[in-house]
């Protein structure tokens, strides 16, 4: 087993495995894998100068390149260091313990070794000592961790003790893969009047009045009825409404072969049958099928008003039909040209990261991982769903699903690797301004003043990553300007990148506030 020790960016830390009673060691070197929690350490910043360890400091760790972006530190506990924290964690241990005739905290080191282990106390004194030594040991060797750094072995030896650090760092290019020119194509479309029309009838749907009919219900028609639900004769409250008003064809209410048995129907009728409740409606389709009533009351018909001048004047921000229409082509343009750039920025970010050969630190990959199935918990709780509604709603095993959160989470890294080159190479910034607006904004949704919320996150990982996102953003838009969009054809399109777009928006978190004017992506 391995075990975290303090770094950049702490996500939680192992639980502390049970333990039997170790063999003893009558070797005077002995080795084993560290497997107690050790508290996590400040990190170093990403951004300031790393200074070299006092001349009266310990030695250098030594440095081993496990990989392109892994480096495991040996660092070395002197013995009368070690035996002064192994006296203090058998302290701390007997504490907690009963040992007849000493009191709590009194008992000797070696009955509490004889009854918790001594390899127990001894990674209990290593947790003491190590997080003293690790910070200026990665200060010396000029270090910053992606992650918290892992303990995965410590030896004792006849001068003292040896540890192990696995330090993962950040992935960095030299230089992203070349993009300047590059042709990516685009699905095009062109603005139709049908497009047009279908948006004038959804103005006119606004204004629509409704008209109770006598004749059979049709698509579209809204229908005033009472629906019961039950289960095994159980009444199912959450799809069992009186006087609800549903327009046939329209889905919103989720019940599966309901608009079949409303077409057709006249006030009075009862119609009846079974089906499967959707996930998060009252248990959905996992506690089996329900049977449902719906009795209908009445049937209405839509009215629109007559589209003419004098009605657009009196109801719309244009003066005449033509106007409207004209603006309605005018902004579907604009929502073309949107997507299309959406469109462009993902086709040339995901070429990119086609061409990468990096290799991701495993310990990076996993703590990515975690935070887009954190984020996946947080959009399950609020819609009210649970994971295993979701895996049967994706249809996957959880197997299935952790091996695509992995390949997820190495995509997302690439993608963040490649826009961090980027705007590196574009000398990408976020100005003070960007910065004002964006605690403004943050400020507002979570009711702080935007000072008290620069003071509350500054220096913080909240405030470096909030930064990070908003630069990459930034690349993310000098990438799409930099690339050739292209039809079926491979005739270049105007994608009327000009003006440069707005700067990136931080109104889901607020970004970083440093004194300089210009700040730059930390390496």
């Amino acid at each position: 087993m391995v075990q975290e020790v303090g770094g950049s960016n702490p996500l939680g830390h192992p639980v502390r495995p049970r333990r039997g009673r170790p063999e003893r060691k009558t070797a005077q070197r002995t080795e084993t894998a560290l497997t107690v929690p050790l508290a996590p350490l400040a990190a170093a910043d990403p951004g300031e100068v790393v200074e070299a360890l006092p001349d009266d400091g310990p030695p250098p760790p030594e440095i081993t390149e496990v990989s392109a972006f892994e480096r495991r530190l040996t660092l070395r506990i002197d013995r009368l260091a070690l035996e002064k924290a192994k006296n203090e964690a058998a302290r701390r241990l007997s504490r907690g313990m009963n040992v007849k005739g000493f009191r709590r905290g009194k008992a000797p080191r070696r009955m509490v070794e004889n009854a918790v282990g001594a390899e127990r106390v001894r990674d209990e004194a290593v947790e003491t000592a190590l997080p003293d030594l690790l910070a200026p040991a990665l200060r010396a060797a000029g270090l910053v961790p992606a992650v918290t750094p892992v303990a995965d072995n410590v030896r004792e030896t006849e001068e003292g003790a040896e540890v192990d650090i696995l330090v993962s760092l950040w992935p960095v290019l030299d230089r992203p893969p070349v993009y300047e020119g590059r042709r990516f194509e685009v699905a095009s479309f062109a603005i139709t009047e049908e497009m047009v029309d279908a948006n004038v009838e959804r103005i006119l749907n606004q204004f629509a009045e409704l008209e109770t009919v006598g004749r059979p219900a049709e698509e579209g028609d809204y229908v005033a009825v009472n629906l019961r639900a039950s289960r095994n004769g159980r009444p199912v409250e959450a799809a069992s409404a009186d006087d609800v008003l549903y327009e046939i064809g329209s889905g919103a209410l989720p019940v599966e072969g309901l608009d079949a048995h409303l077409l057709g129907c006249v006030a009075g009728d009862l119609k009846q049958f079974t089906t499967l409740l959707p996930a998060g409606m009252g248990g959905g389709g996992q506690e089996g099928p329900v049977e449902v009533s719906a009795l209908v009351k009445e049937v209405h018909r839509k009215v629109l008003p007559t589209l003419d001048d004098e009605w657009t004047s009196d109801n719309t921000e244009y003066e005449t039909e033509a106007e409207m229409r004209q603006g309605i082509q005018d902004r579907l343009q604009e929502l073309r040209l949107g997507e299309m750039r959406e469109r462009l920025r993902a086709s040339a970010l995901e070429g990119l990261v086609e061409e990468l050969d990096v290799d991701l630190p495993q310990a990076v990959v996993h703590a990515q991982a975690r935070e887009l199935l954190e984020s996946l918990g947080r959009s399950l709780q609020e819609s009210g769903r649970t994971f295993d509604e979701y895996l049967q709603s994706a249809g996957a095993t959880p197997d299935q699903f952790q091996d695509s959160l992995l390949a997820q989470a190495r995509t997302t890294l690439c993608e963040m690797i490649v826009l961090d080159a980027v705007a590196k190479q574009a000398g990408i910034t976020v100005g003070e301004e960007e910065l004002r607006g964006a605690y403004e904004a943050a400020a507002v949704r979570l009711r702080e003043s935007p000072q008290a919320l620069a003071d509350r996150l500054r220096g913080t990982l909240q405030e470096r990553s909030i930064l990070a996102n908003m630069i990459r953003s930034k690349a993310h838009s000098e990438l799409a300007r930099r690339v050739v969009a292209v039809d079926g054809d491979g005739n270049p399109l105007d994608l009327r990148f000009d003006p440069p777009d707005e700067p990136p928006s931080a109104a889901d978190a607020p970004p970083m506030s440093e004194p300089d004017d210009q700040k730059e992506l930390p390496e």
